[in-house]
């Protein structure tokens, strides 16, 4: 029984890793809910508020002698235990929450629009998510990972920031640097500094950090059948099966790539690394077209 609610445990760890959407109240109602539930516990009102207690069945001891009444007293000692840490938990959620609520306030959130507010929950959240899965180092750690020695690597972080020479993301007033940009060699992907000042007029460091690691699709160029093959396919089509057919196995996406502009960088595909940057840059790129020859079988 202990090793599949570990399995399970260990499951939803897994899937829910960092999961941020689940918030402390929430966590707070599953655990309140599961005693409950489970007949572990009940609400009791008190001076303070509700709180749960052990259902009172579950501290009796009465007419149970020896092992089973020593057993008996451990599970009433960790059932109260676990109470009174839930309660503990509860407790310190609902003064957080008023902390939080208080600082809101100072801050002036009343003037800050509904959109203005739901873009800023969504970055947070993609930049909690993002730090999760990257590691972020600091000015020293950045400097010493580059092999340099330095007695003042904030300065030489700073002058590296300033000429566009690494990808820096700023954190309460503080910049950090994602691992992720270092080669092999230890050094800011060569491709990256040359496209760092060209993003960076459009884009900030975490929207670029953003961008390395996450999906993204380019069109290198768009495929079209043969014109003097289609006029002549055309005039045998005789039903809309013969012209789906027909587009069909003249289809080509080859001109179509996906990639994490990252992983472009890692597998040393500099070129089309290149090409996803202007295409990022880009607002209406002109896309060429590549004639192909058309089948005319079907």
């Amino acid at each position: 029984m202990n090793a599949l609610l570990a399995e399970t445990s260990i499951d939803q760890d897994l899937s829910h890793h960092h999961n941020f959407e689940q918030s402390e109240a929430d966590t707070s109602l599953i655990m309140v809910t599961n005693l409950i539930v489970g007949g572990i516990a009940q609400h009791v009102r008190t001076d303070h508020g509700y709180v749960i207690a052990p259902i009172p069945r579950y501290v009796r001891v009465k007419g149970l002698r020896g092992k089973a009444k020593a057993n008996e007293e451990q599970k009433a000692t960790a059932v109260k235990n676990l109470v009174g840490a839930v309660n503990e938990f509860l407790k310190l959620t609902a003064d957080n929450s008023v902390k939080v609520i208080d600082e809101l306030e100072k801050s002036g959130i009343e003037e800050i629009s509904e959109s203005a507010l739901i873009l800023t929950q969504r970055f947070l959240k993609k930049r909690s998510d993002f730090m999760a899965h990257h590691s972020l180092l600091n000015a020293k750690e950045f400097v010493k990972a580059l092999g340099v020695t330095d007695s003042n690597p904030s300065r030489y972080m700073n002058r590296m920031r300033e000429n566009n020479m690494v990808l820096a993301v700023k954190i309460n007033e503080n910049y950090s640097y994602p691992a992720f940009q270092l080669d092999k060699e230890a050094s800011v992907y060569t491709e990256l500094v040359q496209s760092i000042p060209k993003l960076s007029k459009y884009m900030s460091g975490w929207d670029i950090s953003f961008w390395l690691t996450e999906m993204h699709t380019i069109t290198q160029y768009m495929s079209v059948p043969d014109f003097d093959v289609v006029e002549q396919k055309a005039k045998t089509i005789t039903s809309l099966d013969d012209i789906a057919a027909f587009i069909d196995d003249n289809a080509d996406s080859s001109g179509v790539v996906s990639a994490t502009p990252l992983s472009l960088l890692e597998g040393g595909e500099t070129d089309l690394f290149d090409e996803f940057v202007d295409s990022m840059i880009t607002d209406e790129k002109e896309i060429p077209l590549k004639v192909i020859s058309a089948s005319t079988e079907g």
